[in-house]
């Protein structure tokens, strides 16, 4: 159960993060990035057993934990997924007939 809801959470959030990074680029990108290399230089066993430490027992805080610390992972995979496809033919001709570009279709 804790694995499931971690997963789900980290799935979601790198998910969201990654592709929101992937089509603004920019200081966006460059934050995603720099949590997504300093998540994934932590520890994790030590970052849970301080939240753990931190904030008291709980089951909800390791899920919390666990999620938060492997939403960098998803959130690079996303972002190098919408970047490689936003070089694409069909992407470039869907641009090209766009009258405007600001972000919502």
């Amino acid at each position: 159960m804790i694995v499931l809801v971690a997963t789900a959470i980290s799935v979601t959030f790198g998910l969201l993060l990654g592709m929101v990074a992937g089509y603004y680029r920019g200081y966006f990108e460059r934050v995603v990035d720099l949590y997504a290399n300093t998540m994934s230089s932590l520890p994790s066993v030590l970052v849970v057993l301080a939240f753990v430490t931190a904030t008291g027992t709980s089951v909800m805080t390791i899920m919390l934990t666990l999620g938060i610390l492997d939403v960098g992972t998803y959130a690079r995979v996303a972002k190098a997924g919408v970047i490689s496809q936003s070089n694409r033919d069909y992407v470039l001709a869907a641009r090209a007939m766009a009258p405007v570009t600001a972000g919502f279709w």
